[in-house]
C-alpha cells in the first residue's frame, strides 16, 4: 500500500507488492508502465541481490544463476508497490494494470520463477475483535490451501527457506523471539482467540502494540499479517505467494484473498463455528486440499469471482507440488542482524516458553545476512558489491563458486 497514512476504503481498497530480482531499482522506476499505473519502487532485503563487479570490463556477475550484465553500481532487485487501488475498478481494469506490470518485468529480464521473490496483497480490513479472531481461525483452516496456491504452479519458495518471511500461523509456525527469561513464539492461534479485548489481542500478537511502529515488527513476517491494523493504514496482508508473470494468476489469488477478508467480517460467530472453520489444516501436514477448497467455495463469497479465475485457482491447486514444511520452531531471521527486541518486557503477559534445544536458526539467505552467519555462494562472507580488478579474477571466482 502507499507510504502515507491515507485510510483506505474498507474491503474495497487494496494494494499489490511484487518483488523483482534482476533489474535495478532505477531501471524499473523508469518504466513507463510502472508510472502509468501509479506504482512506485522500493527496496526489499529478500529480493536484493549481491553483485560482483569487474573494473576491467564494467560487467557484473549476478549470483545464482551466474549472469554477466552491464552495471553502474546500482542495487539489483527491489519491490514494485501499486499504491492504493480499488476493486470498484472492475476485474478487467485490474487485470490490465497487473498485465502492464508483469510485461515490464518480462521486458527487463526478470525470470518468471524464483526461490526468493514473492507477491504480497494488502486489503483494507477492520480491527474489530471478532473479525480478527475469525481471520486467524480461517487462516488456520485454509493455511494448506494458501501455501499451495502460493506456489503459483511451481514449488513453493518456502521449502528452501523455512518460509522465514511468511511463516505459518499453525503449530510450530509462528516465529520464535526473545522474551524475559527465555524464548517464546510470537503468538499462537489459541492465544489470540482467547483474547478478551482488542488491546489484549494485539498484546498477544507479538507485542504488536509496542513494536508495530518499528521498522521490522516481527509479527509482520507471517503469511497472514495483521500488523497494519495497529496503524492508520488498516490492512490485512497475504504474503505467501511466489513470483509469476501470469497476470491472471495474480488477479485470481487476489480475488480469493478478498473473499477471505469479506467472509471474516460478514459471518456471525454461530455460522462460522457451525461450518467447522475453526479446525486447522496445517502446511506441516500431508493432507489433500482439493476438498477443502471445494467446501470453502460453498461458503466464502466466491460467486463474485469470474469463472475464468475460479478455473485458474483450481488449475493452480492441481499443478503446484503440495508444500509440506518441516515441523520445527524457528527463530526470527532478524535475530542474526541483532535487531530483535525483547518482547513482553513490559507488562504482565507471559507466553509459554520454549526450550532452546527445540529452536532452530532459519534456512535462508538475504542481502543483509550474507555478511554474517550466512555466507556468499561466491566464496565467503561479503556484503553489497564485491569488486574485482580484472575479468580473469572474476571468472575464477565464478568457476570456483560452482564447484
Amino acid at each position: 500500500m502507499s507510504n502515507n497514512d491515507t485510510i483506505p476504503e474498507f474491503l474495497k481498497s487494496f494494494g499489490v507488492e511484487i518483488e523483482f530480482l534482476y533489474p535495478t531499482q532505477n531501471k524499473m522506476a523508469g518504466c513507463s508502465a510502472i508510472k502509468q499505473v501509479g506504482a512506485y519502487i522500493t527496496y526489499d532485503a529478500s529480493a536484493e541481490t549481491q553483485t560482483q563487479v569487474c573494473r576491467e570490463t564494467g560487467l557484473t556477475l549476478i549470483e545464482s544463476p551466474y549472469i554477466l550484465s552491464k552495471s553502474n553500481g546500482e542495487k539489483l532487485g527491489g519491490e514494485i508497490v501499486t499504491g492504493i487501488w480499488n476493486f470498484r475498478l472492475g476485474t478487467p481494469a485490474i487485470l490490465t494494470r497487473l498485465g502492464m506490470i508483469t510485461s515490464a518485468l518480462i521486458n527487463n529480464g526478470e525470470p518468471s520463477k524464483s526461490t526468493r521473490g514473492g507477491i504480497h496483497f494488502h486489503i483494507a480490513f477492520t480491527n474489530e475483535l471478532d473479525s480478527l479472531k475469525r481471520a486467524v481461525l480461517l487462516g488456520g483452516y485454509l493455511e494448506k490451501t494458501f501455501f499451495t496456491l502460493g506456489g503459483m504452479g511451481y514449488e513453493h519458495r518456502g521449502m528452501s527457506s523455512d518460509s522465514i518471511y511468511y511463516r505459518p500461523i499453525t503449530r510450530s509456525g509462528p516465529i520464535v523471539v526473545p522474551v524475559p527469561g527465555g524464548w517464546a513464539q510470537n503468538f499462537t492461534i489459541e492465544q489470540l482467540v482467547g483474547a478478551n479485548s482488542l488491546n489484549e489481542f494485539f498484546i498477544r500478537y507479538g507485542d504488536a502494540l509496542t513494536w508495530a511502529g518499528t521498522k521490522y515488527p516481527i509479527p509482520r513476517y507471517h503469511w497472514l499479517n495483521l500488523v497494519n491494523l495497529v496503524v492508520p493504514r488498516k490492512t490485512i496482508e497475504f504474503r505467501v505467494f511466489n513470483i509469476t508473470h501470469d497476470a491472471n494468476k495474480i488477479l485470481s489469488v487476489l480475488l480469493f484473498c478478498k473473499a477471505f477478508a469479506e467472509f471474516c467480517v460478514n459471518t456471525p460467530w454461530k455460522n462460522f463455528l457451525s461450518l467447522g472453520f475453526d479446525q486447522e489444516n496445517s502446511v506441516f501436514d500431508n493432507i489433500p486440499i482439493v476438498k477443502t477448497l471445494e467446501r470453502t467455495e460453498k461458503f466464502l463469497n466466491l460467486t463474485d469471482i469470474p469463472i475464468r479465475n475460479k478455473d485458474t485457482l483450481i488449475d493452480m491447486i492441481c499443478s503446484t507440488p503440495q508444500p509440506i514444511l518441516e515441523e520445527r520452531f524457528v527463530r526470527s531471521h532478524l535475530h542474526d542482524r541483532h535487531s530483535v527486541p525483547v518482547h513482553w518486557e513490559y507488562g504482565n503477559y507471559e507466553p509459554e516458553k520454549i526450550s532452546t534445544s527445540k529452536i532452530c536458526h532459519p534456512k535462508y539467505e538475504d542481502f543483509y545476512t550474507r555478511g554474517g552467519r550466512n555466507t556468499s555462494s561466491l566464496g565467503g562472507p561479503t556484503r553489497g558489491v564485491r569488486v574485482f580488478d580484472n575479468f580473469s579474477e572474476l571468472r575464477r571466482a565464478s568457476v570456483s563458486s560452482r564447484r
